[in-house]
């Protein structure tokens, strides 16, 4: 893509649906504004960015210690390329520098790499618009896990695969919150609307990595 306006454009707008009726006719009147004709709610779009919150001034009030920006390892760019030309969410980006056109880097901070700003609990895309997901540390840092998950499997075309990676026995760090870690028995239980093929530990979510963290 040219720029985050292209992007925005070509992309990301037909994914998107409005937080406030679920409408899903959203307009581009500007390059500063998103427009829904259902509702006639406006959102916020910063530097290419459209903020998808209730509240936008929070997408814009981060600082350093949460600007996370891991790049891709091997089992994350193996879901990406397995999507082809179909479009993967990545949900809670951070500001990963690696960029995509159909991969859709969401997160509740408008970080210069990030596509939209939404949060889980009200995802901001339409049903079906993802042939994957993919998420890492993030699951940990949301109020509501269930409701994000069910909403991430309403937003995945049939037969999509969906890629979590959360805390097990990581202690606290929060970015900008810390509210769960998870079991693999809980994990199963959040994502229970998912046909689970594999749940496991893996080895920098174990014991010895907690201990030298």
């Amino acid at each position: 893509m040219d720029s985050k306006l292209d992007k925005l454009r070509d992309v990301i707008l037909p994914t998107l649906k409005c937080i406030h009726c679920d409408g899903t006719d959203l307009r581009l009147p500007s390059d500063e504004s998103l427009h829904c004709a259902g509702c006639g709610a406006g959102y916020r779009v910063h530097q290419g960015i459209p903020i998808m919150l209730k509240d936008p001034e929070r997408a814009l009030e981060f600082s350093e210690d949460v600007t996370a920006g891991n790049r891709y390892s091997g089992q994350w760019l193996d879901i990406i390329r397995e999507a082809g030309d179909g479009l993967v969410l990545d949900f809670g980006s951070g500001n990963n520098a690696d960029s995509f056109d159909n991969v859709v880097m969401m997160d509740v901070f408008a970080f210069p790499f990030v596509d939209v700003v939404g949060e889980g609990e009200r995802l901001p895309f339409r049903d079906g618009c993802f042939g994957a997901v993919i998420s890492g540390a993030v699951f940990e840092h949301v109020q509501d896990p269930f409701l994000c998950a069910r909403n991430l499997h309403k937003a995945m075309k049939s037969g999509g695969r969906i890629y979590i990676e959360t805390a097990f026995l990581q202690p606290y760090h929060a970015y900008p919150h810390h509210y769960f870690n998870m079991t693999t028995r809980g994990v199963s239980k959040v994502f229970e609307a998912f046909q689970m093929d594999e749940v496991g530990v893996r080895l920098w979510q174990g014991p010895l990595f907690t201990l030298s963290w």
